[in-house]
């Protein structure tokens, strides 16, 4: 039976956490390019935050999802948000940000401070990036072990 060697395997699983680390760099880039667009083209408003509810993404990280209140034509419309990137400005409870939405589609909206109504698909960079990045580690680590 013909074997892959061990540094074929960890060459494999490296070239895999490439992939990854590739995959959320992109997703980054376009969801910023749409956060972007949507700031550059989209009706301004001002909105208020209605609801915060935070959760840990670490031990050291915290990240918060906003329910944001903003009026569109004679109705109002509440909207969950998350930030795109770490480090997002704190918002509370209360107050009032300026919102760019969509003409087409109002409940599609930004803040300039990062927030947008993409919620999931907001922390899928990160949580790509990280497996990604623990991936490549892991390989690099069994593809030097194994070559000695």
């Amino acid at each position: 039976m013909n074997r892959p060697s061990g540094t074929a395997t960890w060459r494999k699983l490296s070239i895999i956490g490439g992939l990854l680390l590739l995959f959320a760099l992109g997703s980054y880039l376009y969801l910023h390019g749409v956060i972007s667009d949507r700031i550059d083209n989209g009706v301004r408003v001002t909105g208020t935050v209605v609801d915060r509810n935070d959760f840990r993404a670490s031990r050291s990280t915290r990240e918060s999802r906003l329910t944001i209140r903003y009026p569109v034509g004679d109705h109002t419309i509440e909207v969950k948000a998350m930030a795109l990137a770490f480090g997002a400005p704190e918002v509370a409870k209360g107050d009032e940000v300026v919102v760019f939405y969509d003409r087409n589609s109002p409940e599609r909206m930004a803040t300039s401070s990062g927030y947008a109504s993409e919620d999931f698909a907001m922390v899928l960079p990160r949580i790509v990036g990280v497996v990604g990045l623990c991936v490549a580690m892991v390989a690099l680590v069994g593809y030097l072990m194994a070559s000695r």
